[in-house]
């Protein structure tokens, strides 16, 4: 297994175990239907993308999971043009607390749960 983060999209490419993951990261993509390619209009600015490459590492510093994401470089789009409005799930430590102490209270198992791949459902136009 590879010790190291790539820094580009050609050094990963040179490493089996990162390429295998990107291959991952793309079939996901397909299999969401978040993926397809298109003719490009000529009217719309183009959004790129970039391959980020990371180690998930133990507590003891040991290799836990690599991770191959490809995102879109968002910086390059323009209000009114590419999106409308924005949208940024995310869970408040206030949330966590309470639904810890719920839990205490009422003797409630937890359990951890890793999301491999998330994706909003919606319509890009």
């Amino acid at each position: 297994m590879s010790l190291v983060e790539p820094v580009s999209y050609k050094s990963a490419l040179k490493i089996l175990v990162w390429l295998q993951y990107m291959k991952e990261e793309v079939n996901a993509l397909h299999a969401q239907g978040t993926r397809s390619l298109v003719s490009f209009p000529a009217n719309k600015n183009l959004v790129g993308c970039k391959w980020i490459f990371k180690l998930k590492r133990h507590f003891d510093g040991s290799i836990a999971r690599h991770k191959a994401r490809l995102v879109a470089k968002g910086f390059s789009q323009e209000s009114g043009l590419d999106y409308g409005k924005t949208f940024s799930p995310i869970v408040k430590p206030n949330t966590v607390r309470l639904v810890l102490a719920l839990a205490a209270h009422f003797n409630w198992s937890l359990q951890q749960l890793d999301v491999k791949n998330v994706f909003l459902d919606g319509i890009l136009q």
